[in-house]
């Protein structure tokens, strides 16, 4: 079957309903969250994405990501993805804001989330590749160098500013 999410305009207000697959070959605006996994020696959980997916394949991005369903909240989607890429669940989580990114021509529309974790963590090799936790040091020099995502940097200096 296939995965509805939520069609919306330049100002994030439902105006339909569409096949991901359907969106995902347009311009139009979308609905994604991002989560960073913190331990509580401020280290990052940052994952490099799978040889075989479509966007940015052995990039490092944030801890998990994803589409926001049809009908289903920021919070709910981004509590999803963590459970489904990293197997973390039953975790509060801080909401960082809501960001606006523009890249590919594309505008996404951000929930960015915050998960504290000193738990075992289970990534989903179907989505990620490798990943491990980040000294402030070490992300930084990702920042700089790395082969990561267009949103990484951007969600990165927004959580610095947030939660720093």
């Amino acid at each position: 079957m296939a995965e509805l999410v939520d069609l919306i305009d330049e100002e994030d207000k439902v105006v339909g309903i569409i096949e991901k697959q359907v969106l995902l070959t347009t311009n139009h605006p979308r609905r994604v969250v991002h989560i960073f996994v913190v331990n509580s020696k401020h280290e990052i959980y940052l994952h490099r994405i799978a040889q075989h997916k479509q966007w940015y394949p052995g990039y490092w991005a944030s801890s998990a990501a994803g589409f926001v369903k049809a009908g289903e909240s920021y919070e709910d989607a981004a509590k999803r993805e963590l459970a489904e890429e990293l197997g973390i669940t039953d975790k509060p989580l801080t909401h960082l804001g809501k960001i606006i990114l523009d890249f590919d021509d594309v505008r996404r529309f951000t929930g960015f989330y915050l998960c504290v974790h000193d738990g075992p963590i289970y990534p989903d090799n179907r989505e990620i590749v490798e990943g491990r936790f980040f000294s402030r040091n070490e992300a930084e020099t990702l920042m700089k160098n790395g082969n990561i995502t267009p949103s990484l940097p951007v969600l990165y200096r927004h959580f610095l500013r947030t939660h720093l």
